[in-house]
Parts: structure tokens; C-alpha cells; sequence
């Protein structure tokens, strides 16, 4: 049996940069050539697998990010609003970005979370009603690395039948 190996985070860094270049010269050298678009059945199996390495691609910066052991210790909460056709504002709520480091850029990423319904699973922008709320979310939950995002299952009890 055979041990996997440790991956770190210059794995996946290198992973999405393959899976870039692989998609990039799909997409350029036979998406673009001239029998992928005349031949609709060629083409449609191009862009099928150009579609499925992007997926690829996403998840692979998911896992990238997830498995990160990042100190994210900056936050700003955005307040976004809704007005009529006057000017007046109808609806608004708060919203939190965090800092995420990548490589040598920095930059604020929107905090989401998973919604499903419909059959469908998507991620959405996580809102607060107020100010106060948002910034609760951030010392209580956020800032004590309590985990997200994630399932956890805990034995309450067990019973015998006799």
C-alpha cells in the first residue's frame, strides 16, 4: 500500500498553472481552428473538455485556498443599498471581504457560503442585517477559527434495546 503524498501549497500552485496553459492552448490551437468550428460535433467535444478543465481549474484553487493555513486577521464589513427611482433607498445589509494573500498579491475576497435549493448547491454572498451583526460574525465566529463550510457529526447518545 502505497502512501500519498503531502501536498503543499506549491502543488497546487503548480497544478493551476498547468491546468491554465492546457486549457489556454485548447482553447487557442483547436477551439479557435477551423474544423472545430465547422465540424459542430468536433467543436462541441472541444469546448466540452475546455469546459471540464475549468471546472477542474476552480476546484483546484478551492482546494488550494482551503487547505492554506492562513492567519486571515483582516476584515472590513461593506454596506450595500438598494434605491427607487428617486434616489431613495428601499433595502440594504452588510457584507464582509476578507484579505487573502496569493503568491505576491493581496486582495479582498467576498465572504460566501453554500445555499442549495431546487436541487441546485451555489455559493452566495453571506449578508447581516446591521452593522453590529457583522461585525458579531467576525469576533465570534471568524477571528476564533470556528469552521465553516464544513460537516461535522457528533455522538449524543447511545441506546440499548434489551
Amino acid at each position: 500500500m502505497s502512501k500519498k503524498p503531502k501536498l503543499d501549497s506549491y502543488h497546487y500552485h503548480e497544478m493551476l498553472d498547468r491546468l491554465n496553459i492546457v486549457t489556454q492552448i485548447a482553447d487557442h490551437h483547436l477551439q479557435q481552428h477551423s474544423v472545430a468550428k465547422i465540424e459542430s460535433d468536433i467543436g462541441s467535444l472541444i469546448t466540452e473538455a475546455i469546459d471540464k478543465l475549468t471546472v477542474a481549474y476552480q476546484l483546484t484553487g478551492e482546494k488550494s485556498f482551503k487547505n492554506k493555513k492562513i492567519n486571515m486577521t483582516d476584515y472590513k464589513v461593506l454596506k450595500y443599498q438598494y434605491f427607487d427611482e428617486r434616489g431613495k433607498p428601499i433595502s440594504k445589509y452588510f457584507y464582509i471581504k476578507y484579505k487573502v494573500k496569493f503568491l505576491w498579491w493581496t486582495y479582498w475576497k467576498t465572504l460566501k457560503h453554500t445555499e442549495c435549493g431546487w436541487g441546485d448547491c451555489y455559493k452566495t454572498r453571506t449578508t447581516f442585517k446591521s452593522e453590529k451583526k457583522a461585525i458579531k460574525f467576525i469576533q465570534d465566529i471568524l477571528c476564533t477559527d470556528m469552521s465553516r463550510n464544513e460537516s461535522k457529526e457528533t455522538e449524543v447518545k447511545i441506546v440499548n434495546c434489551k
